[in-house]
């Protein structure tokens, strides 16, 4: 259990999932995973990874910006939205990408104390 609300951390998830999907080229088979496990004993992690076309490395900086988009629909605010409110609960969010291979987004969050 961790101390975030409920309402961004779906957000979050289903925006990270979505966002995984729509970033594999309809050429290939999307293959998406996610994985969950403990950190330092007090913190959990959570990765999304996807198979997808990879974040162009001129944009990087920019994927957690405030109306930031690379899509035709969308307002651009997911992403910065989950980094406020993940990091507001002492969380980081972050990502890795290799251009043509795919992206992990990564979402870590300190546990309630049991």
């Amino acid at each position: 259990m961790v101390f975030a609300d409920e309402n961004l951390l779906v957000r979050t998830f289903n925006n990270l999932l979505i966002n995984a999907l729509q970033a594999v080229p309809e050429s290939r088979k999307p293959l998406i995973q996610a994985q969950l496990e403990i950190v330092e004993e007090d913190r959990v992690r959570v990765c999304i990874q996807d198979n997808g076309a990879g974040i162009p490395e001129n944009v990087r900086d920019k994927v957690f910006v405030p109306n930031f988009t690379t899509k035709e629909s969308g307002s651009g605010i997911g992403l910065a939205v989950a980094r406020r409110g993940i990091e507001s609960a002492g969380g980081k969010i972050w990502f890795e990408t290799q251009e043509g291979i795919g992206t992990t987004f990564c979402i870590e969050l300190p546990l309630a104390p049991a």
